[in-house]
């Protein structure tokens, strides 16, 4: 697996290797992944603490349902999940109430360019 700088950021070899067994066994804490497409790719159990995520993209799909994330990954992504509420012409009283109960936590986004809820 390689940066989008060209760097090596993780190796793996068995036999019958593929793309999807080496990003399964990949441990890419503290990995620069600003910038990657990791679209399709199985993050389930894929160690993604302290990797710079920003400007990523991931898929909605169950391969990304279980990676391994530490606070500020978890932090942004909910940022992003309240803007869609806040944004939303159709949200509920559920989802408003969701909003104003994680709104603090997902301020706490480490960008200072960005706008807060």
């Amino acid at each position: 697996i390689k940066s989008i700088f060209g760097s090596i950021l993780f190796e793996y070899e068995c036999e019958n290797n593929t793309i999807a067994k080496t990003v399964y066994e990949a441990n890419l804490s503290g990995a620069n992944l600003r910038g990657s497409d990791l679209s399709g790719s199985d993050l389930s159990g894929s160690n993604l603490r302290g990797s710079d995520i920003d400007f990523s993209c991931f898929s909605f799909s169950c391969k990304s349902r279980k990676p391994k994330t530490d606070e500020r990954q978890r932090i942004q992504l909910c940022h992003h999940f309240l803007s869609w509420i806040k944004y939303a012409d159709d949200a509920t009283d559920e989802e408003k109430a969701i909003f104003e109960n994680l709104k603090a936590y997902a301020n706490r986004f480490h960008r200072d360019d960005v706008e807060r809820l």
